[in-house]
């Protein structure tokens, strides 16, 4: 499964996207919000790498996890994970040196549509840390609205006594433009 945008090309991940996927997935600076990273170890990147390549090869697949690549060279992920109510939650991985210029939008945009015509589904969500501005910009250019803010403990890794405020934003067919 392979999708193309303007810029962007979507494919499933591979082995060989190891040392790329990495030097993002393991870099503090490029993290800081992330619930599963960053990874200590290219070990951790491996096993993590693994289960996404495993779940292309699953009958009943709920994650479509899609290495993001700019003219040839793998800058990120983007993918939708399926919920039992056939729902849609995306998530993305820009590498720092790529922030700021529509990839993270663009990829997404991408994935929500192969998930409307190829999977059915009508409502996306997506969340992220309250200090994540980058990523609240890129869902409200998605067309999501923040539906709810939670508090939590130690959920992004930031140590187990810092509260930390998770907004999940959503976007059904109902909103679509």
């Amino acid at each position: 499964m392979i999708l193309k945008t303007e810029r962007l090309t979507l494919r499933p991940f591979t082995m060989r996207d190891l040392k790329t996927t990495h030097a993002y997935a393991s870099d503090p600076e490029n993290t800081p919000y992330m619930i599963h990273f960053p990874n200590k170890t290219i070990w951790g990147t491996r096993r993590h790498l693994k289960k996404v390549i495993a779940a292309w090869r699953k009958k009943n697949q709920r994650l479509y996890n899609f290495a993001v690549e700019l003219d040839g060279t793998h800058i990120g992920s983007v993918n939708v994970w399926l919920n039992d109510a056939g729902q849609g939650s995306l998530g993305w991985m820009i590498q720092k040196t790529h922030w700021r210029r529509g990839y993270a939008t663009e990829a997404a945009k991408a994935v929500m549509a192969f998930a409307r015509a190829e999977l059915n589904v009508t409502t996306f969500s997506a969340c992220c840390d309250h200090r994540n501005t980058a990523s609240r910009r890129v869902m409200e250019k998605l067309g999501m609205t923040l539906a709810r803010e939670t508090v939590g403990h130690g959920h992004y890794k930031h140590g187990p006594e810092e509260e930390i405020r998770e907004l999940t934003y959503l976007l059904s067919q109902e909103d679509t433009p």
